[in-house]
């Protein structure tokens, strides 16, 4: 963090918003608590990935260690999986008027409602 600080380029605008990223998704794998993942994104930003430049004193590393990228591209994968198994993903890719979702909503909440009232009645 002492190295990537929003602070630490004030002065400069055009890597300003890269190290708000870089803090910002510093302090989420923080936050989750997976350590491989903080390891990985500290070999990222110090491999020289990022226009950021390590401490004078650390030398950028030789061979890039592309573990980041690799957990990243994998968590993506599966979110777009994910995303894609969904019934909203379904609708908009199959269905000829996806708007025609909202009719098939209401008939099945109106039925939903209908049951239930019936149920709770005394």
């Amino acid at each position: 963090m002492l190295y990537v600080h929003p602070d630490k380029f004030s002065m400069q605008t055009d890597k300003l918003d890269l190290a708000t990223e870089i803090t910002t998704q510093l302090i989420e794998i923080y936050r989750s608590g997976d350590l491989a993942a903080l390891k990985a994104y500290h070999a990222h930003i110090f491999s020289g990935n990022t226009l950021i430049k390590p401490h004078e004193k650390q030398e950028p590393l030789k061979d890039p260690d592309l573990t980041y990228l690799k957990m990243e591209l994998k968590k993506l994968r599966e979110e777009l999986a994910a995303a894609k198994n969904r019934h909203t993903y379904k609708v908009l890719t199959e269905y000829e008027n996806p708007m025609s979702f909202l009719d098939e909503l209401k008939a099945y909440y109106k039925d939903r409602l209908m049951k239930l009232r019936k149920r709770t009645r005394t």
